[in-house]
């Protein structure tokens, strides 16, 4: 079997160190580290959704990315931060989406969009809607308005809003899975076939 070698470029190379701190690819398979040049900023960012935490590492890859000859000259702790330039700059990146999503600067919700719901009676415990006094009401008593992205920033006064968001973030975390590992197995049928393993494609 020959030695594997993947050329790469200043995006790749730290994702291809990652993944063969795991293991090397054999001779001809599929690199998986050129998908993980998406997947794993994104998979992080699906944890550290949070739009000012992630504004501060875009903002640190932006800085490493643009001033890169400078910081080359300058040496020092910096220059050692270069390998990962483009890396933190696509976690800022994928965590102020998925922040903006959870609706959290710093984990403070922002209202944008005006709210669903009737804050108008807020008594510390309950919203109140129509003299009936429950955990959160919609407005008018309707439950027909779907925010216009992200969360409702009215969520946070709910007796519950650590469940439903909680809730939330664990099924996409569960619908996140599923396609990654599926596409991990694609992965593995397109090598096997490569190299004609039919018995591992049929029975692993």
């Amino acid at each position: 079997m020959p030695p594997t070698a993947f050329k790469t470029n200043d995006m790749l190379f730290f994702h291809q160190m990652t993944v063969d701190t795991y293991k090397y690819a054999t001779y001809g398979e599929v690199n998986p580290a050129i998908f993980q040049i998406v997947t794993f900023p994104f998979l992080f960012s699906v944890m550290y959704g949070d739009y000012g935490h992630g504004a501060v590492f875009f903002a640190m890859g932006a800085m490493l990315c643009l001033f890169e000859d400078k910081i080359r000259k300058m040496g020092g702790i910096l220059k050692g931060m270069l390998a990962a330039r483009y890396f933190i700059l696509m976690m800022g990146f994928f965590s102020c989406f998925n922040g903006l999503i959870y609706n959290e600067f710093f984990a403070v919700p922002n209202n944008w969009f005006g709210t669903c719901f009737d804050v108008e009676s807020f008594d510390e415990k309950h919203l109140t809607c129509g003299g009936t006094e429950k955990d959160i009401q919609y407005k008018n008593c309707s439950s027909d308005c779907v925010y216009t992205f992200g969360m409702d920033p009215s969520y946070t006064l709910s007796q519950n809003y650590l469940t439903f968001t909680n809730n939330i973030k664990e099924k996409l975390s569960v619908i996140i899975a599923y396609f990654h590992l599926n596409f991990g197995i694609i992965l593995m049928m397109i090598n096997l076939v490569h190299f004609k393993e039919f018995k591992k494609l049929i029975f692993v």
